[in-house]
Parts: structure tokens; sequence; C-alpha cells
């Protein structure tokens, strides 16, 4: 029997590789939705509950509507944003979180894919605060660098062009591209909950890493994928 799966939010580079990989699968019924109708809240109310996983690949506000168009309680979905990240009605979608947290995901029908920055200084630091080898206490600042599809469209193209700009050819600050500062919350809320994990739900996913002096994800490299992240411990000031 094949899944039938909707991406809603399929025309942006997320959407786009999502319908790349699963279009290559015999078990998968790829639903599509008519490009003048995107916009068409019945019709995309009609894929998504006619989904059996439904991706949302939106901004934060979007993927709020999508959901609440939802009424059909056997559709899985699985959101892109940071709309719900926090939110402890759906699993964080990291399956190495915690023991038992990939039984938690095949059990849930709302699923929040991860940031991938604090992928990055979850899976460094978690395991560390598990195993009792740092405090939960301890003041710690941590790095992470992006491959550039993350920025979307606008930045891929800027990074594959045929003459590359000077400035694009080291880590470039993240947060001064304006396309990418939309991985940050747009309410406030939650500074940054789209990039970082130092806000109380945060702490929860760190269990009770109370410490976080500063998380800095800041710079695109020159590659397309991939994550670089490091973390320290922040020393004392000597008198």
């Amino acid at each position: 029997m094949a899944y039938a799966v909707y991406v809603d939010g399929q025309e942006g580079t997320t959407g786009l590789r999502i319908h790349e990989v699963l279009a290559q699968r015999s078990d998968v019924e790829l639903l599509r939705i008519s490009p003048d109708k995107r916009k068409d809240l019945a019709e995309r109310a009609r894929l998504l509950n006619a989904a059996d996983v439904a991706f949302l690949c939106l901004p934060d506000a979007a993927s709020r509507e999508a959901v609440s168009l939802l009424n059909n309680p056997r559709t899985c979905v699985i959101d892109a944003s940071t709309a719900f990240r926090t939110d402890p009605a759906w699993v964080f979608g990291l399956p190495e979180l915690a023991p038992g947290q990939r039984q938690r995901l095949r059990d849930s029908r709302r699923i929040a894919n991860p940031g991938c920055h604090a992928s990055a200084f979850i899976l460094l630091l978690r395991p560390l605060v598990d195993a009792g080898l740092v405090p939960p206490t301890l003041p710690v600042s941590a790095l992470s660098i992006t491959g550039y599809s993350g920025g979307g469209k606008k930045m891929i193209e800027q990074y594959q062009a045929s003459i590359i700009e000077r400035a694009l050819t080291s880590p470039t600050p993240l947060w001064l591209d304006a396309g990418a500062q939309a991985c940050a919350r747009d309410d406030g809320a939650h500074r940054l909950v789209g990039a970082t994990a130092v806000d109380a739900g945060g702490r929860q996913l760190l269990q009770g890493l109370v410490g976080v002096g500063a998380f800095a994800p800041v710079a695109v490299a020159r590659g397309y994928h991939g994550r670089i992240g490091a973390a320290g411990a922040a020393a004392p000031l000597c008198g």
C-alpha cells in the first residue's frame, strides 16, 4: 500500500528536495496542488486531510495556519518551521535526543523537525550532561557554521553564481542576512529558538543545562550542505 504524502510549501527549497527524494519511492503517492491554488485554503485543507503524512515547509505563521486546517486524526504532520519546536504537544524530531525518543516519534502524529544549529548543540552537549561529565550549571558557549542551502533560493543563487562575491569566499555572518533571520521566531517569545535551545523549553531538551552563556549560529560556509558545531566552557573572570 502506498502512503499518501502532501508537502505544503512544495515550491520552496526544502519542499522541492523532499519531493525529489520521495518521488523515487514506489511506496509513496505524492499529492500535488495546482500552482494557481497554492494559496487556496480549501484546497490545501483537502490535501492535508487526505494525506497520511504532511510535511509543512512554511514560515511559522503559515505552519500554524496549516495545522488549524487539519481535522483528520490519522494525518501525521512533520513541521519544518520553528513554530512547534518547544510545544509540549509536539515531539522534537531528534531520535538521538534521549532513550525512548525514537519510539515517541513513531507513536506521534505531530513532529517538529529540529533546527540545524540546535541539533549540533544538543548532540554535542546532551550526552555529556546525561553522563555526568558536564554539570548542568556549567557556563558554556557554542559556535555553529552551516552550509548555504539553509538560506533558501536567494542565498543558493549567490553562492552558485559564476562569479562569487569576495565576501562569500569565507564564512559569512549569518544573522546579517535578512533571509536567514527567518530562522528566528517572529513573535519574540522564544528568541532564536529556531537556531538555539536556550529558552525554557530548550533547557528541557538539554535536561537542565541552564548555564548556557552564548550560542552563536553566526556563519555560512562555502558548502551546500553540512554543519560544524563547537562548544566550550566559559572561563571564570580573574580579578
